[in-house]
C-alpha cells in the first residue's frame, strides 16, 4: 500500500502561490483563488459522499486548521435544514437590504405560488436539478422572465445554507446545470398585447362593482401598473390626488396621479377579506371573457393614444412613471409635471 505523502511544513505552505487546492495533510487543503486569497478546506464525507468544507481563511495557522479539519466531519453531517426554514431565514436576514417593499411582495408571491409547494419540506442538500426544473418548466418559454427570477431566488437560498455549513458543492439551481434539462429559450422582444381605445371603453362599460372590476377601472383611468393599483390604500388619496409612495414604485420615486374618484372606507382601495387583490384578479376578468390582450397592455394603449393626440412625450412618460434613461437629463427634470398632466388624463378618461 503506497505511503501517504508527508504533511507540508510551514515554510512549504507559505511558499504555495498557484491558484487551486494544495494538499497540506490528510483531509486538509489550502485553497488559493485566482485573486490570491487563501482559504483552508477540509475534505469530508456527508451521507456517504465526499465533499468540501471551508473551515477558515489563510490567517489561521496550519496547526489550528489541522485541528478544525479533524473535527469538521462530525459537525457537518446531516445538518442541512429544510428549504422552507432556510427560505424564511434568508428573507429575514437580507430583507432589510432590499430597496423597496415590492421585493418583499415578489419573494412572498413566488415562494407561495411556485417554490415552496415543491421544495418546502426537502432538505437543502437533497435538492436536485430536476426538482428545480419541475418548478421552472411550465414557465420557461411563455414566462421566461418570471422563471429566471424564480431560479435566481432558489439559487440564493441554497447558496446561503451551503455558506452556513461551509460546504463547497454544486448548487442544484445553477444555470449551468439546469440549462441542460430545459428547452433552449430564444431571447426576443415581446410586447404585451394591447386593446384599442374602443375595446377598452367597451370592457369598462361592462364592469360591475366587484373589487377586481373596480381595480381594473382605476388602473385604466390612471394608466398605472398592476401592483400600484392592487396595493393602493384609501389614505394615499387626498382630494383629487393619489400619491403613491416610493416604496411601491418600480422607480423608487414617489408618484402623483389625478385620482379617478374619491374612495371611502379604510385600508386597501380594492380588497378581498381585508387583503389586497391577488396578482391574477384582474387578469382573470380578461381570461373569463376570452379577451386576448393583457392588463399591462392598457398602458401601451394610453401611451399610443397620447402620442397620437400630440401630447408632449415628457407628460406621457411622467404619467407612466417611466425613469429617464438619460441620467443627466433626469437629474435636471425634478418636476413630475403633475398640473400639466391634468388636461391629458382628463381627455383620456372622457373616452372611457
Amino acid at each position: 500500500m503506497p505511503k501517504a505523502p508527508a504533511p507540508l511544513t510551514v515554510k512549504q505552505i507559505n511558499a504555495l502561490s498557484s491558484a487551486g487546492r494544495h494538499r497540506v495533510s490528510d483531509g486538509l487543503y489550502l485553497r488559493i483563488t485566482p485573486s490570491g486569497s487563501r482559504y483552508w478546506d477540509a475534505r469530508i464525507t456527508v451521507d456517504g459522499k465526499r465533499t468540501w468544507r471551508t473551515i477558515g481563511d489563510g490567517s489561521i495557522s496550519a496547526q489550528i486548521a489541522r485541528r478544525l479539519a479533524m473535527n469538521a466531519e462530525p459537525e457537518i453531517t446531516n445538518t442541512a435544514r429544510k428549504f422552507s426554514v432556510v427560505w424564511s431565514e434568508y428573507i429575514e436576514r437580507h430583507g432589510n437590504g432590499w430597496k423597496s417593499a415590492i421585493h418583499h411582495r415578489q419573494w412572498a408571491q413566488t415562494g407561495r405560488d411556485y417554490i415552496l409547494p415543491m421544495l418546502a419540506d426537502r432538505p437543502i442538500d437533497a435538492i436536485r436539478p430536476e426538482h428545480v426544473v419541475a418548478i421552472l418548466a411550465p414557465l420557461w418559454l411563455d414566462k421566461h422572465e418570471s422563471a429566471r427570477r424564480i431560479r435566481g431566488r432558489i439559487e440564493l437560498v441554497i447558496d446561503y445554507e451551503f455558506a452556513r455549513l461551509g460546504l463547497l458543492k454544486p448548487n442544484a439551481a445553477e444555470m449551468k446545470l439546469i440549462s441542460k434539462l430545459l428547452p433552449r429559450h430564444r431571447q426576443e422582444e415581446r410586447h404585451h398585447p394591447a386593446p384599442t381605445v374602443a375595446e377598452l371603453a367597451k370592457l369598462l362599460a361592462s364592469l360591475g362593482d366587484d373589487a377586481s372590476h373596480q381595480c381594473l377601472r382605476w388602473l385604466a383611468m390612471t394608466a398605472c401598473r398592476t401592483s400600484e393599483a392592487r396595493f393602493a390604500t384609501v389614505d394615499e388619496v387626498v382630494g383629487s390626488v393619489w400619491t403613491i409612495p416610493a416604496s411601491k414604485m418600480k422607480s423608487d420615486r414617489e408618484h402623483r396621479v389625478v385620482a379617478p374618484w374619491q374612495p371611502t372606507g379604510e385600508g386597501y382601495l380594492f380588497q378581498y377579506r381585508g387583503q389586497p387583490l391577488s396578482l391574477n384578479a384582474m387578469r382573470s376578468i380578461l381570461v373569463k371573457r376570452k379577451i386576448g390582450w393583457t392588463v399591462h397592455g392598457i398602458r401601451s394603449t394610453f401611451s399610443s393614444w397620447a402620442t397620437e393626440q400630440g401630447f408632449d412625450s415628457r407628460l406621457i412618460e411622467s404619467q407612466l412613471a417611466h425613469s429617464d434613461k438619460d441620467k443627466v437629463r433626469a437629474a435636471y427634470a425634478r418636476s413630475d409635471l403633475f398640473e400639466q398632466r391634468r388636461e391629458m388624463i382628463a381627455s383620456w378618461r372622457c373616452l372611457l
